[in-house]
């Protein structure tokens, strides 16, 4: 598939990586924390509610991010993908 598919995957709470990377390196999604999308119009506007999680009253808005897995076991957050990653087809689901 490609990266667009797989990151719509992505976004619905699931697991993918590239068929090239080792198979502990994976890409997944750090659903953020609010304590409402209330005063947050721009957000609200260009977010997916489902995109969060809901925190505790009073809580700092933490936005939602796509992290990665290192081969190492390592968490990577904010996965910022190459040109090469974009481009590529070879995306697939990790079950």
């Amino acid at each position: 598939m490609n990266y667009g598919q797989a990151l719509e995957f992505v976004k619905r709470g699931g697991v993918a990586r590239r068929q090239e990377w080792t198979p502990k390196q994976i890409i997944y999604l750090e659903q953020g924390s609010r304590d409402s999308l209330k005063g947050h119009k721009r957000l609200a506007a260009v977010l997916n509610a489902e995109l969060f999680q809901d925190g505790d009253k009073g809580t700092v808005t933490r936005l939602p991010n796509i992290n990665m897995k290192t081969p190492a076991g390592e968490t990577l957050t904010g996965f910022n993908p190459s040109q090469l990653d974009q481009l590529a087809e070879d995306w697939e689901i990790v079950e």
